[in-house]
């Protein structure tokens, strides 16, 4: 898939998921399976997270980004021409000091996002994040769903700010 086509897919998914969400839409609470029950909305935030980061990584590692090997390529073209060993002649670009973090947490972001469905369903016992239930269990339970959805969100949203600040 061409590179401009899957970043604006993924700008779709990011951009139609929060819509729905934010407009609590009563399209969440359709089932998209029916057994076990997985609502729409649970499978929109899951795709929603993993694409946040996903458009981080990829504005990160976009074709203008410098690498090793492009610049040894052009080191070795320039030796061909004039018979001078310029390979340390030829600096390597380094990449923005925020480029490794951002990297790091669209990575971590990554990983937290694929693991999100799991562990909220894990979390809540049920493949509709349904939090009902004992009280004291369902708190605790929906609190640590809640830390764990927001850490997955900032994680992304932070790779996706700083692939923009990292250029």
């Amino acid at each position: 898939m061409p590179r401009p086509l899957a970043m604006t897919l993924l700008l779709v998914v990011i951009l139609f998921g929060g819509w729905l969400l934010l407009s609590s839409s009563p399209l969440l609470s359709h089932p998209l399976i029916s057994y076990p029950f997985i609502p729409v909305g649970t499978v929109t935030t899951w795709l929603m997270l993993m694409a946040i980061p996903v458009l981080g990584r990829m504005l990160l590692h976009g074709p203008e980004q410098p690498y090793r090997e492009e610049v040894e390529k052009r080191a070795r073209h320039i030796q061909g021409i004039t018979g001078e060993d310029v390979v340390g002649e030829v600096p390597a670009e380094a990449p923005h000091p925020l480029w490794r973090l951002a990297n790091m947490l669209a990575t971590v972001g990554l990983v937290l996002a694929v693991l999100w469905l799991f562990v909220s369903a894990l979390l809540a016992g049920n493949w509709a994040l349904d939090f009902g239930g004992i009280r004291e269990v369902s708190s605790l339970r929906f609190g640590l769903f809640t830390a764990y959805s927001i850490a997955t969100f900032l994680f992304g949203l932070l790779s996706l700010i700083g692939s923009f600040r990292s250029r």
